[in-house]
């Protein structure tokens, strides 16, 4: 389990890798859970697997609660086996 508070910058973009493997310094497998500014003018039409809580590139997050630029969220992240499930701001 990872738990986390975070704030992000008006247009931000970033994420948390929860699993990665390497070959010959290259990513083989990762999974990484989405960190966006969702409310910024430049994300927006963003594909939905690339909004926050999301695991980038694989899944959606069923909704889009993630708080207002300047506002704390906190996201808790539950890896069980092959299982992740990401709980942000209580949802």
């Amino acid at each position: 389990m990872l738990d986390l508070e975070y704030t992000m910058q008006k247009g931000g973009n970033s994420g948390v890798f929860v699993y990665i493997t390497h070959l010959d310094q290259f990513p083989k497998y990762k999974i990484e859970v989405q960190l966006l500014d969702d409310y910024a003018p430049n994300h927006q039409g963003e594909e939905p697997y690339q909004y926050t809580g999301s695991l980038y590139g694989r899944a959606p997050a069923r909704t889009i609660c993630s708080k207002p630029v300047g506002e704390w969220n906190r996201m808790t992240v539950y890896c069980t086996g092959k299982n992740v499930h990401v709980v942000l701001n209580g949802i």
